[in-house]
């Protein structure tokens, strides 16, 4: 794999572009860690405010409800980022371990205007509190959102007909055993496809 990646690269230029961003991985031995941060495809990102503008409207606030999207496992906000520029109505929370990226995120929130409605916290997402979530997005691999799903959500006061989006593929469903059966699921499930 290195071998192809150079050749695309020319020689030099590879370490020029480690040295423009420092390294934005976390130790796997990071407490709470369930996968280290990679970006949401912008094909992804325009699905997603597709379905958004279907359950929200263009404006992001049908009846004058307030709309407030959390991203769990944010990285550098370019999700909350982007769904808050689409929806003025719309706050935004991001979630993340990685102060680094909490940083980056809070920085690009300042410089596109968007720092008023958009919230970036550098925590871990277990017992984080989503009760005022109209909308959860995650972009985590099966093992990880499997363990968010079981974990963390029912336990985070997510109200009933809040939207669950999955980046990463489809939401594993209860018949599978990997979503727990509590009474209600307090959420609409569903995926974001590209």
């Amino acid at each position: 794999p290195s071998a192809s990646y150079s050749a695309v690269v020319p020689p030099g230029r590879l370490q020029q572009q480690q040295h423009q961003r420092p390294s934005v991985l976390l130790p796997a031995s990071t407490e709470g860690l369930l996968c280290n941060w990679s970006p949401v495809e912008r094909a992804k990102l325009a699905s997603l405010a597709a379905v958004l503008q279907k359950l929200w409207g263009r404006a992001g606030s049908p009846a004058g409800e307030e709309q407030v999207f959390y991203d769990l496992g944010c990285g550098d906000g370019r999700v909350v980022l982007e769904v808050c520029a689409a929806f003025p109505a719309c706050r935004g929370v991001g979630v993340d371990l990685n102060e680094g990226l909490i940083l980056e995120a809070r920085a690009a929130a300042q410089r596109r205007g968007l720092a008023g409605r958009c919230e970036f916290v550098a925590r871990d997402m277990a017992g984080m509190g989503l009760g005022e979530a109209t909308a959860v997005f995650c972009y985590l691999p099966l093992a990880a959102l499997t363990f968010v799903l079981k974990r963390v959500l029912p336990k985070s006061g997510l109200r009933r007909g809040a939207a669950l989006f999955s980046a990463d593929g489809p939401l594993p469903s209860e018949r599978s055993g990997a979503v727990p059966t509590f009474e209600p699921f307090p959420c609409r499930p569903g995926t974001v496809e590209a």
